[in-house]
């Protein structure tokens, strides 16, 4: 940053001075700016993840005192010069932490647990009861299926409880969605979703069940479950996307980003895969009294849907959560640069020098409707981070296409910096 004094042929002290003092201000202002950037959110090493090839798309969520993180996928030889012609594996084991005073604990070193069956990509959220799986995929493709897991302790030794019967399946196959928890239900957005004639399309709605429906003893979806749960329909300006990220803030469910390959298009060409800048909040309360004045259910969820501030860059295949009051931040994202640099190169993707994801990301102000940058030590997609107490973390998942890591990050946000010093960064539109 430069700063210009434009001086008279015949200065006089005082303004010299004046000038001197507002130039000092000004650079502590932009020094302080910086310290922001840096330290908004610091990322604390925890012990690694036990798989040593680690996992993208893994189940991850809280019980008790317990993380969890099931299935994912990986590919068998990550540093294999064949690596792009090497089958993706799904997996059923399951890695269980104890959360201590200032660590985490990983309980085993080779797989102890597994899921029924290998999936991967599902939407997750945890709550008092369990951690809620709902969809996702493995090498036969999309699944409806939802289930709970748990962590039981029964004469001194760890259980892991998968239950069928707790979660209603979804109304359609659906993989690379999100979920959350906001006051009494349990919102879903879907991602690519199967329809049915056999193919796939990205959604564009939003799901919710209540939570009184959760361990209620339901058995399929052919058993009538589909109709719990409700679909929220965005305005027509939303357009259908997955790998988006969902999270709540100040009482309303935000969506941010996600991708999807053009309509009709080729998606075997990473040129025709979109990118997502657009940031949506869903006020639930609005939703009801909409309802509550004789709109149809339709109407009432359009009407309760608002655009806000476009994110600097597109973001997708990330993860964002709630800090302070009224921010959310986003913890890991792609935003399409690395394939734009690749077509650019008339580089395949597979002969690509792939240098990792970016390593600066954002915080939305959801009051100002403003963006701060701050820095990633390293930027984990397909991988959900989680906020288990008070308590946020960040698990393993892609740092490059067929990549993963084995770093395991606990999140927490600085302290003592009021939202006035955050310095919020209005967004540039960037082609």
């Amino acid at each position: 940053m430069h700063f210009v004094v434009r001086v008279t042929q015949h200065p006089h002290p005082l303004p010299i001075a004046i000038a001197i003092v507002l130039l000092s201000l000004l650079s502590q202002k932009w020094l302080l700016a910086q310290e922001v950037r840096l330290q908004a959110i610091q990322f604390h090493n925890r012990p690694s993840f036990p798989d040593p090839l680690g996992v993208a798309g893994p189940l991850v969520g809280g019980h008790d005192s317990f993380l969890i993180v099931a299935g994912g996928a990986n590919f068998a030889a990550p540093n294999d010069p064949q690596l792009w012609s090497l089958p993706k594996r799904y997996l059923q084991h399951v890695w269980i932490a104890r959360c201590t005073t200032d660590s985490i604990q990983w309980l085993a070193d080779e797989p102890t647990w597994r899921l029924d069956q290998p999936i991967a990509y599902s939407a997750v959220a945890s709550f008092a009861d369990g951690v809620i799986c709902l969809g996702g995929e493995d090498s036969e493709g999309a699944t409806s299926r939802a289930f709970m897991l748990r962590v039981s302790l029964m004469n001194g030794m760890i259980h892991l409880i998968q239950d069928d019967h707790a979660v209603p399946d979804l109304p359609q196959a659906s993989t690379s969605g999100c979920a959350v928890i906001h006051d009494s239900y349990l919102y879903v957005l879907p991602g690519q979703v199967t329809k049915a004639d056999g193919s796939s399309e990205p959604s564009g709605v939003l799901w919710r069940l209540p939570l009184a429906a959760i361990g209620q003893q339901h058995r399929d979806a052919s058993s009538g479950n589909d109709t719990l749960w409700e679909t929220m329909v965005p305005p027509a300006e939303f357009l259908p996307r997955t790998h988006a990220m969902l999270t709540v803030q100040a009482g309303k469910v935000y969506v941010l980003g996600g991708r999807r390959f053009e309509p009709q298009s080729d998606t075997s060409d990473p040129a025709n895969l979109k990118f997502f800048r657009d940031v949506w909040s869903f006020d639930p309360s609005a939703y009801e009294g909409r309802k509550r004045t004789s709109h149809s259910n339709r109407t009432a969820s359009q009407l309760a849907w608002r655009q806000e501030s476009l994110s600097p860059v597109p973001m997708s295949a990330g993860t964002a959560l709630p800090i302070s009051d009224q921010r959310i931040a986003v913890l890991s994202y792609a935003d399409g640069s690395r394939i734009a640099q690749a077509l650019r190169q008339g580089v395949a993707m597979e002969d690509f020098d792939h240098p990792g994801f970016p390593l600066q990301s954002w915080i939305y102000d959801t009051k100002q409707k403003s963006w701060t940058a701050f820095d990633l030590p390293v930027n984990q997609v397909t991988t959900p981070a989680i906020r288990h107490g008070e308590r946020m973390f960040l698990i393993s998942g892609e740092i490059r296409p067929r990549v993963r890591t084995t770093r395991c990050w606990e999140i927490r946000e600085s302290n003592g910096l009021s939202d006035r010093e955050s310095g919020g960064v209005r967004p540039t539109v960037r082609d």
